[in-house]
């Protein structure tokens, strides 16, 4: 073999294996349209490496469409952005992503009023990451699709539907206590209870219908698909003591009255800033304890065949929080035909503050009955 045959084998033996590494980044995203709209596709670039698949035109509502790019390179990634237009709204809906040949993977998400898209991740090889990432992104919105908006339907903002419930804490904790501000005086005391507690319910004053059927989370209301809108306070609170208490708990009993049937009435709880129990102190614990409410529901639906609801218990926790994560967020399985998620902060003014960073439904003190 001559020197110009091995020097012509040797560039074949690097090309083939600069092919072969050419090769070793992909990413294939499946993204989801829950909205019901369609989203047509607007654009569909690459910062390195190639798209590898055919790129749908569109993804229709409910439908999805799986893409997929490789590194094209040696010792490079892949990288784009994919940008959707929903067809019954302005903006767009933009997906951008980098799977480097060193580094980890990254993702963003971006899109106008009214839609919401993230990323569902899974098992290890399909949450985004590794050389050969997998990763499910979904779209959820409803828009008005007509022509012209359909106008809203004012809702009932009263009736004969009652919600009761109870607010409960271990008995070891005491009954709750408002320290006095001023020093070496003894904590003062209000005569009842649920006086420490403050509520807020709310519903939806309006209705908006949609055009179309086919979201996944619209709402179906007196014959159409749509959503609520506009919520306001609603209901006539009072307060009773606890009756037949669960073992090992004290606290009080509510009642929320003059509730309109087949509205959705949000119920917040939460202590008043300065409330504080006796709650034992951890071992290795440090700082002050935060008290906040875990619920069991959040979230009543009342129907004609079922006016009177029971059973929507909070429970104060006390515990000794990160001073970084004011929040508490506990969401319990649902029942009764109810969601449950409850969202309160700790009893600082860091947490009020974060509450209003997070554009929290406001909690106020409700008329008595």
């Amino acid at each position: 073999m001559n020197k110009g045959l091995r020097l012509s084998m040797s560039a074949l033996v690097f090309a083939v294996g600069a092919n072969a590494l050419s090769y070793d980044r992909s990413t294939t995203l499946t993204i989801q349209n829950m909205t019901n709209t369609q989203l047509t596709t607007s654009q569909c670039r690459t910062t390195s490496g190639k798209f590898n698949t055919a790129l749908p035109s569109s993804i229709p509502p409910s439908g999805q469409m799986t893409v997929q790019t490789v590194n094209t390179d040696l010792l490079t990634g892949c990288s784009g952005l994919i940008i959707l237009q929903p067809n019954h709204a302005s903006g767009f809906i933009v997906v951008q992503f980098d799977n480097p040949y060193i580094g980890s993977n990254s993702y963003k998400y971006s899109a106008p009023a009214g839609f919401d898209c993230f990323a569902i991740k899974g098992d290890s090889g399909h949450d985004g990451s590794g050389n050969d990432a997998y990763l499910t992104i979904r779209i959820e919105g409803k828009v008005a699709t007509s022509p012209a908006r359909v106008p809203d339907v004012s809702l009932p903002v009263n009736g004969p539907g009652v919600v009761r419930g109870r607010v409960l804490w271990p008995a070891s904790y005491g009954n709750p206590i408002m320290p006095s501000p001023a020093k070496g005086v003894q904590a003062a005391r209000i005569a009842s209870v649920w006086e420490f507690f403050q509520f807020s319910i709310s519903q939806p004053t309006k209705f908006h219908p949609y055009a179309a059927a086919n979201s996944l989370t619209a709402t179906y209301y007196q014959g159409k698909f749509g959503e609520f809108i506009d919520p306001q306070k609603t209901g006539v609170l009072s307060f009773g003591p606890l009756q037949g208490a669960p073992p090992g708990f004290s606290g009080f009993e509510f009642t929320i009255s003059n509730l309109p049937p087949d509205i959705p009435v949000d119920l917040s709880v939460g202590p008043i800033v300065g409330t504080t129990w006796k709650a034992a102190k951890p071992v290795q614990a440090s700082g002050n304890p935060s008290f906040h409410l875990v619920a069991k529901d959040g979230v009543a639906q009342l129907t004609p065949q079922m006016l009177d609801i029971a059973g929507f218990d909070f429970t104060v926790v006390g515990d000794w929080p990160d001073p970084n994560a004011p929040i508490h967020t506990m969401v319990r399985s649902s029942s009764g035909g109810s969601k449950s998620k409850a969202e309160f902060g700790t009893l600082t003014s860091e947490a009020v503050a974060a509450l209003t960073a997070k554009q929290a439904v406001p909690v106020g003190t409700l008329k008595r009955g």
